[in-house]
């Protein structure tokens, strides 16, 4: 079931014809009947499903006012929604009620960019199809190069981890050259600082599911230029991006490895293992030790940027080992290990 409310905000597409004109580039036989002018809602309580239509929404492309006061679409907790595609998602403002993650299925002028938030309850979202730039043009030292196609504006009601997506037409090749896949990352616009900035993320190995609204992961498609999601490494504050976008990260911070020392080596079995290291990331990272087939030993967290420690747990036989340290951003240095008898 579908339950609208303050319907009498809703404008039917008899009397949206006029406010299209000629700007707008959404297909007529993709369009839906409702538009939601600003600060109107509809909320949704049951199933929506993009390509049979729910209740009041027949199927195709939903929209809603994006200016001087968003207008949205509301999912209940109950709620959910299925069969979004590239031409059938909401154009416009998508408000999530669920309480812990939820994919908006959002997109604009046929391109369908949907965004997923960890803890999505009363946050809101739209993708715009445009040059981030029109918002600051004005980078991060560690920026390289920004997405010139296109911005996601993210109302937080509290702190959450967001994934983006990209496609085709995001020309993600473009960005980072074809080969570095992996210096791309999410940035967000500091309106304190008034420039862009990176947030530390982490390509998603599988895909975002963006055919349903539960935040999960494709099973089966990774991610690669053409297709692929990106998620932030912790959760974002509130109040301090609202506009997100994908960038590629200046050569100098991608290949920037962490710094390890593996000291005495050869070591003798039963004595303390010293681990010197130096990370780019100030919020830490990981140990793993791996044994010569590859498989891993054991594995622990590092909280500090730069220290020296002793490996806490005890490596019981004689042979060959690797040391992987890795930052917060997934750049690793490996350093091997021999363990001797007495």
């Amino acid at each position: 079931m579908l339950f609208v409310l303050k319907s009498f905000r809703l404008v039917c597409l008899l009397f949206l014809i006029p406010l299209l004109g000629t700007s707008q580039l959404v297909k007529p036989n993709t369009f839906g009947n409702v538009f939601i002018r600003t600060d109107g809602f509809m909320t949704i309580f049951g199933q929506h499903n993009f390509m049979e239509g729910s209740g009041f929404l027949k199927p195709g492309i939903v929209m809603t006012a994006r200016t001087p006061i968003p207008g949205t679409i509301n999912y209940s907790k109950t709620s959910g929604w299925s069969g979004a595609s590239e031409s059938q998602y909401v154009d416009g403002y998508v408000k999530s009620f669920h309480k812990d993650g939820f994919t908006f299925p959002i997109g604009q002028d046929g391109y369908y960019r949907p965004i997923s938030l960890s803890n999505a309850y009363s946050s809101y979202a739209a993708y715009n199809r445009s040059n981030p730039d029109k918002i600051s043009n004005s980078i991060a030292p560690d920026i390289n190069e920004m997405s010139p196609h296109e911005y996601w504006t993210i109302s937080l009601h509290q702190d959450s981890k967001i994934t983006l997506t990209w496609a085709l037409g995001s020309e993600i090749d473009e960005m980072t050259h074809s080969d570095q896949l992996e210096s791309l990352t999410i940035v967000g616009f500091n309106r304190k600082t008034d420039q862009w900035e990176v947030i530390p993320s982490m390509i998603d190995e599988y895909v975002l599911n963006v055919s349903v609204h539960s935040a999960n992961h494709s099973a089966f498609t990774k991610s690669k230029s053409s297709l692929g999601s990106i998620t932030t490494r912790e959760e974002v504050p509130v109040d301090i991006y609202t506009e997100f976008s994908l960038a590629a990260l200046a050569p100098h911070v991608f290949y920037q490895k962490p710094e390890v020392t593996v000291y005495p080596n050869p070591q003798l079995i039963g004595s303390d293992i010293h681990l010197d290291y130096k990370l780019a990331d100030k919020t830490g990272g990981s140990v793993k030790i791996y044994k010569s087939d590859n498989s891993v030993l054991f594995g622990f967290e590092l909280n500090d940027q730069a220290n020296t420690i002793v490996i806490p747990y005890p490596i019981p036989e004689s042979g060959s080992y690797i040391i992987g340290v890795t930052d917060r951003k997934g750049k690793t240095t490996f350093q091997n290990l021999i363990l001797v008898d007495k």
